[in-house]
């Protein structure tokens, strides 16, 4: 049985899914069908594309199930958390770094195509985040700065067998 986020280091994980699976764009960008997108189905659906820490099934599944697999987001921990004493009332004030990684297949006829189909959908998806964040309940971002990509294996890493993906890697910071 998988083990769930619940502690005060990890709820955090669980609730950036939760975030990222309310996001219409994100929905419309795993492939949720068309009349699903908004809805409580195509929610459930897009946090089946949402993995914690990592995406295990690459190491067993053939290289075709693995893009199929895709798009794809792994939410993990960042690079610190933190908690700060409160006098009034007696309380700590928590801020804690998340990543997500969202990867997707290269699609397109050109380098240019590739990477404007890619970073047009993962825009949307952040200014989507963006809009959400501390609405009805959900996770507070305060900051996000983008740490890797957008970018994909050079052509000779994927002949020698690297997942012909594109992706970049996010940095959110949340704050309670």
């Amino acid at each position: 049985m998988a083990v769930e986020p619940t502690g005060m280091f990890s709820k955090p994980l669980a609730a950036m899914a939760d975030l990222l699976g309310e996001c219409e764009s994100f929905q419309t960008w795993v492939g949720v069908a068309a009349p699903d997108v908004g809805t409580p189905t195509g929610k459930t659906q897009a946090l089946g594309r949402i993995h914690y820490i990592a995406y295990e099934d690459d190491e067993k599944d053939s290289q075709d199930d693995c893009l199929a697999n895709r798009p794809l987001a792994i939410i993990g921990f960042g690079s610190g958390a933190s908690g700060e004493r409160q006098t009034e009332p007696p309380s700590f004030d928590h801020s804690q770094t998340l990543e997500l990684s969202l990867e997707a297949p290269q699609t397109g006829d050109s380098e240019r195509d590739i990477f404007l189909n890619y970073t047009n959908a993962i825009g949307e998806i952040v200014a989507e985040i963006e809009s959400l964040t501390g609405e009805d309940g959900h996770l507070l971002i305060s900051s996000h700065r983008i740490i890797e990509g957008p970018g994909r294996p050079s052509d000779q890493a994927q002949a020698a067998g690297e997942l012909p993906v594109i992706g970049a890697t996010w940095e959110f910071e949340w704050s309670q």
